[in-house]
């Protein structure tokens, strides 16, 4: 004769991995694709234009950031969502 507790305790482990394995793949933390948007802004001769505004448009959101370039011209947007954006 098998005992109460120990039917008790086989549906319970089997109740929880039936549980983890149905909700296992939904509870899992989807993948972001992030991403560093950087160039350099230079006038037509060539030389690096220090201070210039580089304004970077998400189109599907229609958000904007802006950041200034440093003394060689140079900027960087760390943290950036992937998706089609528009630059000027």
């Amino acid at each position: 004769m098998i005992c109460v507790d120990r039917i008790a305790k086989r549906v319970a482990i089997f109740v929880s991995i039936a549980i983890g394995l149905l909700t296992g793949p939904a509870a899992r933390p989807q993948a972001v694709a992030i991403a560093e948007l950087g160039g350099r802004a230079v006038d037509p001769t060539g030389t690096a234009v220090s201070g210039a505004a580089v304004t970077i448009t998400e189109t599907a959101k229609r958000q904007t950031r802006e950041v200034r370039t440093d003394s060689d011209g140079r900027y960087v947007m760390p943290n950036r969502m992937l998706a089609r954006t528009h630059s000027k």
